[in-house]
């Protein structure tokens, strides 16, 4: 008989995990012991679904009317009405697959014996320790795994029965183990007659060398072989067989066969062809002209690979398929009148790729005759001939467009023969040089650079290969006898004929005075920098304008929040005089406060323009007024009109950002001085106060509490209790006052630290009961990790103090992915109260101190984060802490 796919499983895929929940289903008429298993195997896996039941004929009816809702069945075995073993008998009924585990407190080996025979899955016995629901939830997962494989199993084999396709495995020693019926069918055989043959009944004598040197020899080496084989049927008939052979890890061989004798009929004559044709570089296909359309019965692998297609979707199709919507129709015309005509053609056309894309087609026809004359026949040969086509539809666009950039380049270009003359010269050259085209061809390029000698010029061009640049900076001399300096690129011609060399000049004047002044600029960057304060920044900045800018007079006002005015607050000493004596802008200051509150520069050509500007004493001609955000101001002044043209705003403006950034930078610098100043007064009345509450405080209360022993016998114990009951109240308003003082310090070092694994720590420290935790997933934040520990444990105390021993408590990510939260479903905050719940001494309990949410606020707001408060999903309390950029992932 035929081996079962289920029993013959290729990978230990029973020992892997499931995936997705794990549905339970425990029998037990203890409730208590099914809520204490149902715990356990929940903490171990939190995949478990846990559904009890403690009436076994419960248990029967849920399964009889949804087997597909339980994954695994654990039973007792001493239960009212249905024991175990009934139980599991009446399962198997309904359910013959389902794992199935007795869990008893009642063990014996006749117990575990009649089990086992009955079909049970597993046996454990109930023993007083905790490690028996590790193995229990072990036993599960394996049991369910089975199971889920087995279905699968189960599918995979009726898909194989119904596949249309024969399919065969064949054991090492080629003998077949399993067969379909529709391999059976191809062969005339019955799958049992088939099982247990070996593979040489199924093919020609002949045929048996070219199976064990060349199909299995492949299959071991490449894991599969592909081909066109002849099968044998039981008639001693033949068929041509697409057979696929692949070999598995354990050395079986799967075999899939399909009958193409239909499709490769009357194709036995070109067999000897075959092999040239497979070789050759481009695509060749094969028509029947004697079938309806014409289709294609055979094309070689450079066919597939120019078009895209695999072989079972080119055949049976006639060449058409190749056409699209820019397929010339007077070419295909062309092309189908010679085939009727039975003649050889040659065309070239548009055709289409499988992933749509364009490719032109170089198609020759022929027809091929029998020894009677009659075309039997027709021969394709394909090319791509897309790459020509495109040289030669762009040729002229790129001739035109290359003449185009050579006459209208910004650059100066010009062509040199091998001995450096000018052949040609592009307009702007013309024009930077100041001659005319017929003055400058024929004559020496570079003649008027010192470095560059007519023999230097001929071993340069020696030099470079066709396609080879070179680059390199040189001077050019106009006609007026000035020279400037450039940067050459020179280029090597690939052309027919005599060397040719393409030079393209950049006039680099203001190229260079740009890295100078970019030079000196980076270089005063540092000073302005390290300025401990914006006074200083300010100094700095109008001093390192007078080198950058050449402009002695400058000045920089700042932004006096406090007075609203602009304030001089450093200038040149010919600022000086002109600003001798004027607090702030005199005259018409809305022109400066336009530029501070617009934050677009200014330029004045002509100070007249603007009328009481400055004195009329004033040396300023011209003015230029850059915005320095919302620090101010930097004004440069010029003695001329006019004076500041792109390059000098350019300029400029890059200098004002600088100044920004320095401002800024300063300013911060500032806030932070001011900041830790703040920062130690606060520390310092801390220490003060901790030091009264934990020494002042503690020593009173720590003498009443001793004499108050000494009432206990002679006073009234109600009043004592009392007393006790308030000096002990004093103690931990005392304590929690002291904490909530030290958490609101600077936080330690932070370190990355994972919410969730957090949250489960804290959890166990807590005193829980029956509370549960549930971990929605979970964020990495960069912080204080003992110090969030008070966070945890603090949220959790007060959902457990406000929610009852039963709250189930969640802690997951914020859905914007900015922090965590911590969630109950307890009774809640009212909305009224939210904004309290973190002020010192806030608790809607009569016996709490109210400083446990607060500590809360303290850590978080130390971390520099923020926490609010508001309704869960289920009604209670949800406290938000929003980390900001201190989520790592």
């Amino acid at each position: 008989m035929p081996r079962s796919l289920s029993e013959t499983p290729h990978s230990s895929v029973a020992e892997r995990t499931p995936s997705g929940p794990i549905r339970v289903l425990h029998v037990d008429d203890d409730p208590a012991y099914a809520d204490l298993v149902a715990t356990h195997l929940t903490r171990e896996d939190d995949r478990f679904e846990i559904a009890i039941e403690t009436d076994p004929e419960a248990a029967l009816e849920r399964v009889r009317s949804a087997p597909e809702d339980v994954d695994c069945l654990v039973s007792d075995y001493d239960m009212p009405t249905l024991d175990g073993l009934e139980l599991l008998e009446a399962v198997r009924e309904v359910a013959p697959t389902l794992p199935f585990i007795l869990l008893t407190g009642k063990g014996s080996e006749e117990i575990a014996s009649e089990a086992i025979s009955r079909g049970v899955t597993d046996y454990l016995q109930k023993t007083s320790g905790t490690e028996q629901y590790a193995i229990l939830a072990n036993r599960i997962r394996n049991a369910t795994t089975t199971a889920r494989m087995r279905r699968h199993r189960a599918r995979y084999l009726t898909a194989i029965e119904t596949a249309r396709e024969g399919i065969s495995i064949l054991d090492a020693d080629g003998e077949y183990i399993y067969v379909n019926e529709t391999y059976a069918d191809l062969y005339g055989y019955t799958p049992d007659e088939l099982c247990g043959r070996h593979w040489t009944c199924t093919y020609l004598e002949s045929d048996e060398s070219f199976v064990r040197e060349e199909i299995l020899p492949t299959a071991q080496r490449e894991g599969y072989w592909q081909g066109l084989t002849t099968g044998v049927r039981a008639d001693g008939t033949t068929f041509l067989e697409d057979h696929v052979v692949a070999i598995t890890d354990r050395g079986d061989l799967i075999c899939t066969v399909r009958d193409v004798s239909d499709i490769y009929a009357g194709e036995r004559e070109l067999e000897m062809t075959l092999p040239a044709v497979e070789a050759a570089p481009i695509g060749v296909v094969i028509t029947d002209p004697g079938r309806e359309d014409n289709p294609i019965v055979y094309a070689n692998e450079r066919f597939e690979e120019l078009t895209g297609y695999d072989e079972a979707e080119i055949i049976g199709r006639n060449c058409r398929f190749l056409q699209g919507e820019r397929t010339d129709a007077d070419t295909v015309a062309d092309l189908r009148e010679a085939i009727d005509a039975e003649e050889e053609a040659t065309v070239e056309l548009r055709n289409y790729r499988k992933d749509g894309t364009e490719f032109w087609n170089r198609v020759s026809v022929a027809p091929v005759e029998n020894d009677t004359g009659d075309v039997t026949h027709f021969v394709g040969f394909q090319q791509d001939v897309t790459e020509r086509y495109e040289r030669e539809e762009n040729l002229e666009a790129t001739i035109a467009r290359l003449e185009a950039l050579f006459e209208n380049s910004p650059d100066m270009v010009e062509v040199l023969d091998a001995e450096g003359r000018r052949l040609a010269v592009n307009q702007q050259c013309r024009t930077q040089l100041g001659y005319t085209e017929a003055d400058l061809l024929g004559t020496g390029v570079w003649e008027t650079d010192p470095d560059v000698t007519p023999d230097t010029v001929r071993e340069t061009f020696a030099e470079l290969e066709p396609g080879e640049r070179r680059r390199f900076k040189s001077r050019l001399e106009r006609h007026d006898g000035s020279t400037f300096p450039i940067e050459v690129h020179l280029i090597r011609l690939d052309l027919d004929g005599p060397p040719r060399f393409m030079a393209i000049n950049r006039d680099i004047s203001t190229q260079k005075h740009r890295e100078e002044t970019l030079k000196s600029l980076y270089e005063s960057t540092q000073t302005l920098m390290d300025a401990p304060d914006r006074q200083t920044v300010a100094e700095h900045a109008v001093e390192t304008a007078r080198t950058i800018l050449g402009r002695p007079i400058n000045s920089l006002w700042l932004y006096d929040e406090d007075a609203d005015v602009l304030r001089p607050v450093a200038s040149t000493d010919a600022a000086h005089e002109v600003l001798d004596g004027i607090p702030t802008y005199s005259g018409d200051d809305s022109l400066a406060w336009g530029v501070f509150e617009s934050g677009e520069a200014a330029v004045y050509d002509d100070l007249s323009t603007a009328p009481g500007r400055y004195n009329e004493e004033t040396p300023l001609e011209s003015e230029l007024i850059l915005p320095l955000g919302s620090h101010g101001v930097l004004a440069i002044g010029a003695c001329e009109p006019a004076s500041f043209g792109d390059e000098e705003l350019w300029l400029a403006r890059l200098f004002a950002r600088t100044v920004e950034a320095a401002l800024a930078r300063a300013a911060r610098e500032e806030q932070l001085r001011e900041r830790r100043e703040e920062l130690e007064r606060q520390n310092a009345r801390l220490d003060a106060f901790t030091s009264i509450v934990s020494h002042d405080l503690r020593t009173p209360l720590n003498v009443a509490t001793g004499y108050l022993g000494f009432l206990e016998d002679s006073a009234d114990n109600e009043h004592v209790e009392r007393i006790d009951d308030a000096l002990e109240r004093m103690d931990e308003i005392i304590e929690e006052t002291l904490t909530l003082a030290r958490q609101g310090r600077t936080i330690g070092e932070r370190e990355p630290v994972e919410v969730a694994a957090l949250a489960r720590r804290c959890w166990e420290r807590v005193e829980s009961g029956d509370a549960i935790l549930e971990v929605d997933g979970g964020c990495t934040v960069s912080g204080d990790a003992d110090r969030l520990r008070h966070v945890f444990e603090n949220l959790f105390r007060n959902a457990i103090e406000h929610g009852g021993a039963d709250v189930t408590v969640t802690v997951g990510t914020l859905e914007d992915g900015t922090g965590f939260y911590v969630a109950d479903d307890g009774p809640g905050i009212p909305e009224d109260q939210r904004e309290y719940v973190f002020d010192p001494g806030y608790s809607t309990r009569d016996d709490g101190v109210g400083f446990g949410l607060a500590i809360v606020a303290e850590i978080v707001d130390a971390h520099g984060w923020t926490i609010t408060v508001t309704e869960s999903d289920a009604g209670g309390a949800r406290f938000e802490v929003h980390v900001d950029g201190d989520v790592l992932d």
